[in-house]
């Protein structure tokens, strides 16, 4: 209970650090109101375009912004990602890259 932060009347937080990575956004999302949060991050609902839902991921370290659109396909959905604030911190999977990418300990071919 101490990490979640306190909403105003519409539903969204009024916890600082949420508010100042919230002005990261470009994405043109209205925020409705608040799914989940964390000491290090948040998860905000809302519409792209006034039609389509979307889910707002919000860190905190790095301050970035992730923006993803529901999608359907015939009778399966899911979700996309449409903005980042951060591409790094989007592409990011949090794996260690190997030394030796490409296989060949950077050794030249003769």
């Amino acid at each position: 209970a101490a990490l979640v932060a306190a909403t105003t009347s519409s539903g969204l937080t009024r916890s600082s650090w949420i508010a100042s990575v919230i002005a990261l956004d470009g994405s043109g999302a209205s925020w409705g109101s608040v799914v989940s949060e964390t000491a290090g991050s948040c998860v905000l609902a809302g519409r792209l375009d006034k039609t389509r839902a979307c889910r707002g991921v919000v860190t905190r370290e790095p301050p970035s912004v992730h923006v993803l659109a529901k999608c359907l396909h015939g009778r399966r959905e899911g979700w996309t990602s449409v903005f980042a604030s951060d591409a790094s911190a989007a592409l990011d999977d949090g794996l260690p890259l190997p030394d030796d990418v490409d296989g060949d300990d950077d050794a030249e071919d003769d």
